[in-house]
């Protein structure tokens, strides 16, 4: 997971730390959209100077989450894309002029840095929630990208860019849930933890939960694929789950079938992660079999700002779990290609690279 972090940076070195505005002038950059019905459109735009308290980000590349494939299929009014890594281009008025060419990634959730949730730097519960990025805000499927100079969150030295976006969904939101979870099981409840679905938020629970303490991990998923990568990543891969086999479980897929079958696999007193995203209402059966379960159901979301520095950590110490995960990799202009493939199952986690050179690749 090392990197040539002068490369990238080098190429864009700032001076000095005045935060007044830079001479920044327009720059021009490729776009692509998704108009909904599986299909994109690739366009121009012109980009201006960041705003007061804005850098504007030159995209290095951006991962596919599944949550995307909601806006693939049904299309979004703004540029997708929300696992983006890349270079600070350009720096707006209150802004160090120093941050120019820093390494970042991209924290989704805009907060607003006041309120009790964010005073103790719980950002992902701020209570004026603005936009998310990549969702009502444009993301990364762009060559350039104007965010809050706080979402730029700074990639420290020896790890990549491209590994970095792991740091965002596959490892910071899991590790948030885990954390969560941990808080609520014991040390017994931690000897055998089951995770539904083995997607990139799947895998990324099956890299994490060693670092809590779950050392015995299961994994289902229909895809006999997914299952080998979980099983290479050292989960117990399973083809049936029993009623009430496992104190801990993760629900990654964001389906309902998954979310039924956590709900049956918990054990009494048990406690359930829903950590996969989905558009479907979740029904829970007024039965005996919920009800008198006593278990806890957890809903966590993304991740605080507080926690970055133990992701990087546990990057670091979980790199060689985390190698190849990022399978495939497209142009800007395979957008669409990556997505097919995506929804297909034949890429476990697509990667658009769009600008090569600050990933330290031949653009050509």
């Amino acid at each position: 997971m090392d990197s040539d972090d002068g490369a990238a940076s080098g190429a864009m070195a700032g001076t000095g730390t005045d935060t007044s505005a830079e001479n920044v002038g327009t720059v021009l950059g490729r776009v692509v959209t998704l108009p909904g019905e599986g299909t994109s459109e690739m366009s121009t735009r012109e980009y201006g100077p960041p705003g007061p308290g804005e850098v504007r980000i030159a995209v290095a590349c951006t991962a596919l989450c599944g949550s995307d494939k909601r806006l693939w299929h049904a299309g979004s009014s703004v540029v997708s894309g929300h696992e983006i890594a890349g270079v600070i281009d350009a720096t707006g008025p209150g802004v160090p002029v120093n941050r120019r060419g820093e390494r970042v990634i991209i924290y989704i959730p805009e907060f607003c840095g006041h309120c009790a949730a964010c005073a103790r730097n719980l950002t992902q519960r701020c209570e004026n929630a603005g936009k998310l990025i990549g969702w009502q805000r444009d993301g990364g499927f762009q060559e350039y990208l104007t965010v809050p100079a706080a979402n730029a969150v700074s990639v420290p030295d020896g790890i990549a860019l491209d590994d970095a976006v792991l740091a965002l969904d596959t490892l910071g939101t899991t590790a948030h849930g885990l954390r969560m979870l941990s808080r609520i099981s014991d040390t017994a409840a931690r000897e055998r933890l089951l995770v539904v679905g083995c997607g990139p938020l799947g895998l990324g629970a099956v890299i994490a939960a060693p670092a809590f303490g779950y050392h015995d991990v299961a994994a289902v998923d229909p895809d006999p694929v997914r299952l080998a990568e979980a099983r290479r990543r050292g989960a117990t891969t399973l083809s049936d789950v029993a009623v009430n086999s496992s104190a801990a479980v993760i629900e990654a897929s964001g389906t309902n079938d998954g979310r039924d079958l956590a709900r049956r696999a918990v054990a009494p007193g048990g406690s359930v992660l829903l950590l996969g995203e989905g558009s479907a209402d979740w029904v829970v059966p007024a039965v005996p079999e919920f009800r008198r379960k006593d278990a806890f159901y957890v809903r966590s979301f993304y991740f605080p700002l507080a926690e970055m520095e133990d992701t990087w950590t546990l990057m670091r110490e979980r790199g060689a779990a985390l190698r190849g995960l990022l399978d495939h990799r497209w142009p800007l202009e395979g957008v669409g290609q990556a997505f097919e493939a995506f929804c297909a199952g034949t890429a476990i986690k697509p990667l658009i690279v769009v600008r090569p050179d600050l990933l330290g690749e031949d653009a050509s």
